[in-house]
């Protein structure tokens, strides 16, 4: 159950770029809160697909926090992907936690959001997991408010976006 936990917390976190600096210090808590058996760990992560988020939430606790990792998670790290790019969206996303929040809670700049794009596609190298973000980027509440379709014609959506998104724009305008 711990291992869920904590494969949730590095999951989540690593979804949202870590920009709430408080799923962040929880970390080192939860890595400290028992023996943890690495290997069993890894393999679950890479069956669930979110191994590189394991991998991000464990550089960034040693980095940013001072977490001290056992010889097993410095070794798997070391073989692993480099995340010097990840942990770099992070530490922008902390230092403005207002631009990288969700879409919807404050206005976002069209540079962070594709900013946002870019880190999700590059940390998540399982197809399912980017074919929900390009599913994310097609279509959007405001379209199925401004044109209800029955579920039926649910595709038609993602060809109607541009056009959707330039309505939108000259309405406001």
């Amino acid at each position: 159950m711990r291992q869920l936990t904590l494969l949730y917390l590095c999951a989540h976190g690593a979804r949202h770029s870590w920009f709430r600096l408080k799923w962040l210090v929880d970390l080192p808590y939860v890595l400290q809160s028992k023996a943890w058996d690495w290997p069993a760990l890894f393999a679950k992560a890479r069956r669930m697909g979110c191994e590189d988020a394991l991998r991000l939430g464990l550089v960034l606790s040693q980095r940013l926090l001072g977490w001290v990792p056992p010889a097993e998670v410095t070794a798997w790290l070391a073989a692993g992907r480099n995340m010097d790019w990840a942990c770099r969206e992070v530490e922008f996303a902390l230092a403005e936690p207002a631009e990288w929040a969700e879409p919807g809670q404050v206005p976002t700049p069209m540079r962070v959001r594709w900013r946002q794009r870019i880190y999700k596609w590059r940390l998540y190298r399982n197809w399912r997991a980017r074919l929900r973000e390009l599913a994310r980027l097609g279509t959007s509440m405001e379209d199925w408010q401004l044109l209800p379709l029955p579920d039926r014609l649910f595709f038609l959506y993602f060809l109607l976006r541009p056009v959707l998104i330039l309505w939108r724009k000259f309405r406001r305008g």
